[in-house]
């Protein structure tokens, strides 16, 4: 009987019949709406950095290095070459775009840069960052703390780690050709939070001195507000034709 006193209110309220009301409950559908996902949501291994606002200034992308000598950023930052950021810098926030920038034998404290390259003849790294209204050297890791810190997501957990160390993700585990495993189970790439502590597994190589030359599995510790620090190292795999060659 109740049902049949509301079924009358709502014909009367909207003037139709009951085979209009069975139909139109029977046949709506919720409409669904499609977004693109934002870096925080985007899987680790598809992020990526945009440097289209570079180029429009007259920065040339020229594969194994980014050429600004047109306008002048080399001279104007005191720079001696820029590449491209590693793509895994993408799940910062803000989402700034950026270029690697490296300055060969500066002269400077090892803690007045990101992080270092090169054996006898040292690279300081730095980024080019493009804010709102201005370009900006990043010089050394409380620079990069004051633009994107606290982290909170895995991936601004990841561009941290990297920014920090020069370490390289390894999502799928395959061994380059005339490489071995020393480890005997290589894992991949993987951040995990605990407590609002970030744990980044990347893998990196030993480049300087004589061999062995092996890749190691390196996990470093990012916290909220931005400090990183290595908690784990082990070698991981390595090429034996490498173990008798000495890098300078």
């Amino acid at each position: 009987m109740r049902a049949a006193y509301v079924m009358l209110a709502t014909m009367l309220l909207c003037g139709c019949t009951s085979d209009d009301i069975g139909t139109a409950t029977t046949t709506s559908t919720p409409e669904t709406v499609q977004t693109t996902p934002t870096a925080h949501e985007m899987p680790l291994e598809y992020l990526t950095v945009d440097i289209s606002a570079f180029e429009g200034y007259g920065c040339v992308d020229r594969g194994s290095y980014v050429d600004c000598f047109a306008v002048g950023f080399e001279d104007d930052f005191d720079v001696s070459e820029f590449t491209r950021a590693s793509d895994y810098l993408g799940g910062l926030s803000p989402g700034y775009q950026m270029l690697e920038a490296h300055v060969q034998n500066p002269g400077i404290g090892r803690d007045e840069a990101l992080h270092w390259m090169g054996c006898r003849m040292p690279t300081a790294v730095k980024y080019l960052v493009k804010l709102e209204d201005r370009l900006e050297l990043v010089d050394d890791r409380e620079e990069f703390r004051s633009l994107f810190a606290p982290v909170g997501s895995r991936g601004e957990a990841l561009g941290f780690a990297i920014a920090h160390s020069g370490g390289e993700p390894m999502f799928e585990v395959g061994l380059p050709e005339g490489y071995v495993k020393v480890m005997e189970e290589i894992p991949p790439t993987n951040v995990e939070e605990a407590g609002g502590l970030y744990k980044v597994r990347l893998y990196k190589k030993q480049v300087c001195g004589c061999g062995p030359h092996p890749y190691f599995m390196v996990e470093y510790l990012v916290r909220r507000n931005g400090e990183v620090s290595e908690f784990n190292r082990k070698e991981a795999y390595r090429n034996p034709e490498e173990d008798g060659l000495c890098v300078d």
